[in-house]
């Protein structure tokens, strides 16, 4: 799921697909060095991309001022840049600094805390496994539920009787 997000977030702004492989793995690394799930680093480092915000890039030790860094390729070749050249050009930049942080994650599966990381993701992965086996029968119990507020809510004074006989038929018990 993972992967096609990354492919889906890519399409969308309109970046090349054959540096799929390469983001997600800066991703995963940007990730372990500042802490936080490899999707959260890929949507910085997209966003940075897109928009050349690169602020949310420094927790992730990502240091590279992306808009002084168009402003100076445009006048070192004398015109500017087109939006998707603009963002070709930031996501190698950010690529190019986040190279930098290569072995994080694979050091970090080394840890502890990294095994308990991996521990939890492989468990959610279980639990959506698990869901997926009872989806037709979870869809079913909240259709039924639905159907059941549905009728109450047109019967409302039927329901009332039931609900005072029953009440008075406990009570007697």
């Amino acid at each position: 799921e993972d992967a096609m997000s990354l492919v889906g977030k890519m399409i969308y702004a309109q970046m090349d697909l054959s540096k799929a492989t390469q983001v997600a793995t800066a991703a995963k690394n940007a990730g372990a060095f500042a802490d936080v799930k490899s999707t959260d680093a890929l949507e910085a480092m997209l966003f940075a991309a897109e928009t050349g915000f690169s602020k949310p890039l420094r927790n992730m030790n990502i240091f590279v001022d992306l808009a002084k860094k168009i402003t100076e390729e445009q006048k070192r070749f004398g015109y500017e840049m087109t939006e998707s050249e603009r963002r070709t050009y930031s996501l190698n930049l950010i690529m190019t600094e986040a190279a930098k942080l290569n072995g994080t994650w694979e050091a970090k599966m080394g840890t502890s805390a990294g095994k308990m990381e991996a521990l939890g993701l492989s468990a959610q992965k279980l639990k959506e496994a698990i869901g997926k086996e009872f989806q037709g029968d979870l869809d079913n119990i909240v259709n039924s539920m639905k159907n059941m507020a549905e009728w109450a809510g047109k019967n409302k004074a039927t329901l009332a009787r039931v609900l005072k006989y029953t009440v008075e038929f406990a009570a007697v018990l």
